[in-house]
């Protein structure tokens, strides 16, 4: 039976995300999400909350600020602490047994700027590319060096809402066969259909930008 997901979410456990669990539940439920990739910010313990009360897949995952750019590891077991740099990051997700996933990896607009290079250099050890991030407003032309990546190693393609509100939540809805295993995770992945690719509008940008998303953290504690 095909599941319907979204790769890369953020819980009330990233700083900059109002998304409580019950929100995302009730959120997941009504868009027909039932695997959710919860991907916070240099934290997984949020992730691993909603995986033991969810009543649908959690993929426990954690997007972690390198210091060379983010990065996310999915299927995660223990928390991997930021600036260590691309390379190290990635070994440790792999050390756990994790999925290395590139994010959002052409935006120009992001805090911190990925290292292209050291990104190249990594290309045999990237098991995921993010093609399409909803929260993505400008992107740099110049893609010959991601094509590299996605050619030359072995890199499935992904998208994901990036969602750091419950609204945005299914925006993106990658239908792909159901799982138990990591390796048939990236089988399916591979084979998946986009059903649902929408990019974050301009009112939802402004209802819930980062201020408001900071006062409603205070309001939701």
């Amino acid at each position: 039976m095909p599941v319907t997901a979204d790769l890369h979410t953020h819980s009330i456990s990233s700083y900059d995300s109002c998304n409580t669990h019950s929100a995302i539940i009730r959120r997941c439920k009504k868009t027909g999400i039932n695997c959710l990739a919860v991907t916070d910010h240099n934290e997984i313990a949020g992730a691993l909350q909603l995986a033991s009360i969810a009543p649908f897949c959690v993929i426990v995952g954690e997007e972690v600020n390198t210091g060379e750019g983010e990065l996310i590891g999915l299927f995660l077991k223990e928390y991997i602490p930021p600036n260590l740099g691309l390379a190290l990051t990635a070994e440790k997700i792999k050390a756990q047994g994790g999925l290395v996933y590139l994010p959002h990896p052409l935006s120009v607009s992001r805090k911190s700027s990925l290292n292209i290079a050291q990104a190249v250099a990594l290309k045999n050890e990237i098991d995921i590319v993010e093609i399409f991030n909803s929260r993505t407003r400008y992107e740099m032309n110049e893609r010959e060096w991601l094509d590299e990546i996605l050619t030359a190693g072995k890199a499935v393609r992904a998208a994901g809402s990036d969602a750091h509100s419950p609204m945005e939540i299914g925006q993106v809805k990658i239908s792909m066969a159901d799982f138990t295993r990591q390796s048939q995770f990236l089988a399916a992945l591979r084979n998946a259909k986009f059903k649902s690719l929408q990019k974050t509008d301009i009112f939802t940008r402004i209802i819930t930008n980062h201020q408001t998303r900071k006062l409603l953290r205070v309001l939701l504690k």
